[in-house]
């Protein structure tokens, strides 16, 4: 009895650390200066935006909300359904973190209905948490993935050099990118981005990919965030 209500706690911390997360992301997302959240905070040469108004602030709101109550499964559910309606709204121009953060909202919705329908409307943190667990691991491997597989286009070899002299130039002005060839850069987009999905799918080196997945993430926010 003991275990299970460790485990118990453990998954319903999980779940918050998840929300918290989730919203996180979302606020993230809108501080784009092109993302529209609020038309006096547009920071676009041409006045270029992907559309702001009541949608996206809406979302703004339910990310506080959760960001408040990360604890509430009605919060996430509220959260991604703005989510979905966001995403629904820009179409068809979106970003791709975009796209892959309302496939994170489909599946917490998804997952959540189909605990309310089995519980009768009562859906339990963690349940719901445990229950989302392998589908966002599977989105995360596939993320990875097929961002190597892209990188067997043909202009994948000048794209990924840009973007590592991008981030040479955001961190380290000083260096001389410029001398190292294109090949070496794409070779090691398609080696580090096939390493995470790897890891991700073993047990044993789950942990590592998930700290490599954050530092990914972080090192690209930084260039286009600016942050």
């Amino acid at each position: 009895a003991l275990m299970d209500t460790d485990h118990r706690n453990s998954s319903e911390l999980d779940f918050a650390i998840f929300a918290w997360f989730f919203a996180l992301a979302v606020l993230f997302q809108l501080a784009r200066g092109d993302m529209g959240l609020f038309a006096a905070l547009r920071d676009t040469p041409n006045g270029f935006t992907f559309g702001d108004g009541p949608v996206p602030q809406l979302w703004f709101c339910c990310a506080l909300l959760t960001l408040v109550f990360p604890d509430s499964v009605l919060s996430l559910a509220l959260l991604a359904l703005a989510d979905i309606t966001d995403f629904w709204w820009r179409l068809p121009v979106v970003t791709p973190s975009i796209y892959f953060q309302a496939l994170i909202a489909a599946q917490v919705l998804v997952t959540a209905a189909l605990i309310a329908v089995r519980r009768k409307l009562r859906v339990k943190r963690g349940e719901f948490i445990e229950n989302l667990r392998k589908p966002l691991l599977g989105l995360l491997i596939g993320l990875f993935f097929f961002a190597a597989f892209h990188k067997l286009t043909a202009a994948a070899q000048s794209d990924s050099a840009e973007f590592f002299r991008l981030i040479a130039g955001y961190y380290a002005p000083w260096f001389p990118v410029w001398r190292i060839p294109n090949d070496l850069f794409w070779l090691c987009t398609v080696a580090g981005e096939m390493a995470i999905a790897l890891m991700l799918f073993f047990h044993r080196s789950r942990s590592i990919g998930l700290l490599l997945c954050i530092g990914f993430v972080c090192l690209i926010g930084s260039t286009v965030y600016g942050f």
